[in-house]
């Protein structure tokens, strides 16, 4: 099967699993406006998250623990999504004594979308320009830390539909 054809399937998947778990989403957005976004920021969207834009919700229940933000809200005035995300692993500052200050805004900055917060600093983001590129990572005071196994937007959003809580089952010790 093509990745469009896997990508119908996953799609219809997610709105049956929803429906079944009566998930409060808003509305899904116009193709007019994700292409403004792109077109404002730069960027292409990974294939999956815009796919549920269109087909299934511009923001809403889910994963983040405080709501998954609406399209407008994943950028900031700071933030600037087509520099190339700096990271390819993990990275625990927390445990550096001389950060290095540069690449830890970049962190902040570049190279991904904000989808939202769990609350104590834990954040999410999806990954839209690097060689994670829809990739979703969890972001703390700590550190950052893509999902393991990796995720992308739809794999991390269905996990989460179906009871999954630990974002890094595959996580070396």
């Amino acid at each position: 099967m093509n990745n469009s054809g896997n990508l119908v399937a996953n799609m219809e998947r997610i709105k049956s699993k929803i429906a079944q778990n009566n998930i409060n989403l808003g509305k899904p957005l116009s193709l007019a406006a994700i292409e403004k976004f792109e077109t404002q920021h730069s960027i292409i969207l990974p294939e999956d998250y815009r796919q549920f834009l269109l087909e299934i919700s511009n923001g809403g229940d889910g994963p983040p623990e405080y709501r998954l933000k609406v399209l407008a809200e994943t950028v900031t005035e700071e933030m600037q999504p087509l520099q190339p995300f700096p990271l390819s692993n993990y990275w625990v500052w927390d445990d550096v004594d001389d950060v290095d200050e540069e690449l830890f805004d970049s962190v902040y900055r570049c190279g991904h979308l904000y989808l939202g917060t769990e609350g104590c600093g834990i954040d999410w983001i999806l990954i839209v320009n690097s060689a994670a590129r829809g990739k979703v990572w969890q972001r703390s005071d700590e550190g950052i830390v893509p999902c393991t196994p990796a995720r992308s937007f739809i794999s991390w959003y269905e996990y989460w539909l179906d009871g999954g809580e630990n974002w890094f089952d595959g996580q070396e010790q």
